[in-house]
């Protein structure tokens, strides 16, 4: 266990996004603390790598239920419509049966925020109210234009214009670098 919470520069990370969904990185969703502390039920990895998830040891030994949505950090399409007959249902099911989930990422900074917005937005939120949620709450957010368009693409929606210079100035700021850096 210790040597792959060593595999990566970033400490455990994770943030309540509302009731029942979280939002962090690897080392938080490999971090028996973390899912404890946070009473966490569900994972949901997002990743292409395996290394960069917790292990199927690791989630029955957490008594945890693992979903995957295996992509690499940049655009995809889901051809298979996983996102949408898959996976949002098994988090908003989580939500109803009021069990604690966490979406991650390698560094939780664009795949599983993009997921965590665009699942909002499927349980009613516009983009700016589902944005606004994640980047308020979870402050590594800033996820990559492409990878977010991806994601909305999944469900007919797009992204604002507006967004990418948003995104760019967010990853230029010194606080957020240093946390990045961690």
């Amino acid at each position: 266990m210790r040597r792959i919470l060593d595999s990566t520069p970033y400490k455990p990370f994770i943030s309540y996004i509302q009731p029942y969904l979280y939002l962090g990185n690897f080392e938080a969703a490999a971090n028996p603390i973390s899912i404890i502390n946070s009473d966490i039920e569900l994972i949901v990895s997002v990743t292409d790598k395996p290394e960069h998830r917790p292990s199927k040891n690791f989630c029955e030994e957490m008594h945890l239920n693992q979903i995957l949505f295996e992509i690499p950090d940049a655009v995809f399409q889901d051809t298979e419509k996983r996102l949408t007959k898959i996976i949002f249902p098994a988090m908003a099911k989580s939500e109803t049966n009021k069990q604690n989930m966490l979406v991650h990422c390698l560094a939780s900074v664009s795949r599983s925020p993009s997921l965590v917005i665009t699942y909002l937005m499927t349980q009613g939120m516009n983009f700016n109210d589902a944005f606004l949620s994640v980047m308020a709450n979870h402050p590594l957010a800033a996820p990559a234009p492409e990878v977010l368009n991806s994601f909305l693409q999944c469900i007919n929606a797009g992204l604002p214009e507006y967004y990418a210079e948003i995104c760019r100035a967010r990853r230029s700021q010194l606080w957020w670098k240093k946390m990045i850096d961690r």
